[in-house]
């Protein structure tokens, strides 16, 4: 697995657009088989926990040093991306905890077709 950063930074009101643009170019490639939105401050441990499960790439798309900001795009972008067919997301919203210290991480975790 390998970890990819293509972050932006911003409050969640400027970069919710584009974060779906990119999110959207991404999963409609036809290699994608499914994909999973979630947070982190620690994507190495992410990127191993992720591997676990047969994702193969993490890739980081927002960044920023607010828990509060981090929780606000993870929770957009979940209940924006719940019925797509190729998420694999089991929760309906962002949740967990997470550390306060930053930088936090919004990622996305994909599988692709073997």
């Amino acid at each position: 697995m390998e970890i990819r950063d293509i972050t932006i930074t911003g409050f969640p009101s400027g970069v919710l657009t584009s974060l779906m643009n990119t999110i959207d170019a991404i999963i409609a490639r036809r290699n994608v088989e499914y994909f999973y939105i979630g947070r982190t401050n620690d994507p190495y441990s992410t990127m191993i926990r992720h591997g676990q499960y047969d994702y193969d790439q993490l890739i980081l798309i927002y960044t920023t040093s607010s828990t509060e900001h981090v929780k606000e795009v993870e929770d957009f972008l979940i209940k924006e991306y719940k019925k797509h067919p190729k998420n694999d997301n089991n929760a309906a919203h962002s949740g967990g905890n997470i550390s306060n210290i930053p930088p936090q991480y919004v990622y996305i975790a994909i599988q692709y077709y073997q």
